[in-house]
């Protein structure tokens, strides 16, 4: 299932970057792109008091750094 908006808790209002999107087509995916750095809102998420938000394509996954 594609999601909209898929938030992740984060511990900083730093901006995350991001290392790996499985579903590049460089790795076989569809090619769903999700930018480079997000921005994180000041909202709280998983127990965080940030969180970042962005597409996810389906059987993906989005690995970030803070």
């Amino acid at each position: 299932m594609y999601r909209e908006n898929y938030a992740v808790g984060v511990p900083t209002s730093k901006k995350a970057k991001l290392l790996l999107n499985s579903d590049d087509k460089r790795f076989g995916g569809n090619g769903h792109e999700i930018p480079k750095t997000l921005n994180a809102i000041a909202s709280p998420c998983d127990n965080r008091e940030y969180r970042i938000e962005f597409n996810l394509a389906p059987f993906s996954a989005a690995v970030f750094e803070i």
